[in-house]
């Protein structure tokens, strides 16, 4: 099977179900900027794999690696089943128990945060806290093909949970690399 199908050198791109839109609609940039976060996933789990104190830690962002495909998935299909979307939802619910639970975890390892912080620190941080600037950037793309085609809640509130588990992780392997957070000051007093 040939990787290229010369359907899309219009601009234009088959959603599941067969409707051709085009390549700059807000669905695509949605489940488009979708598929970035989980490229960026991608590069942070090779990153990762590579350090001892953090191995499991990739474990979990396989696995919110493949909850971000389905969602990806979801979004590529217009006017989904009702009784599918419910058993969708159940299952997005619980990925969303699941950060919870992540981000409580590793909160209670860190230092409380009484400041705003730079986003960075270690090489491994910093990529993750422009994951989760792509997370927000997805965010926003889904609030806005919300406001024109129903989005399921759940996916709004995965990616706004996602994000906080993104803050926290950055923060939580600079603390296990022993990278120093930098409190932020102003410059404009």
């Amino acid at each position: 099977m040939k990787i290229y199908t010369k359907t899309g050198d219009k601009g234009k791109t088959s959603l599941f179900g067969g409707k051709r839109v085009f390549k700059s609609s807000k669905r695509v940039e949605a489940y488009g900027t979708i598929d970035e976060l989980g490229s960026m996933f991608g590069m942070i789990i090779a990153m990762l794999s590579k350090k001892k104190q953090l191995t499991l830690i990739v474990k979990d962002l396989l696995k919110i690696q493949s909850t971000l495909m389905d969602i990806g998935g979801l979004l590529a299909r217009p006017n989904a089943d009702t009784k599918q979307t419910d058993i969708e939802e159940i299952y997005i619910a619980d990925c969303i128990n699941f950060l919870e639970l992540k981000i409580d975890s590793m909160t209670d390892v860190l230092d409380e945060l009484k400041n705003f912080i730079m986003l960075g620190g270690g090489v491994n941080s910093s990529y993750i806290f422009v994951a989760r600037a792509v997370c927000r950037r997805a965010e926003r793309h889904i609030v806005s093909l919300d406001r024109k085609e129903s989005v399921s809640p759940y996916i709004l509130k995965y990616l706004n949970r996602l994000s906080d588990y993104l803050f926290t992780l950055g923060r939580f392997v600079n603390k296990k690399e022993n990278k120093k957070e930098v409190i932020w000051k102003s410059i404009v007093r």
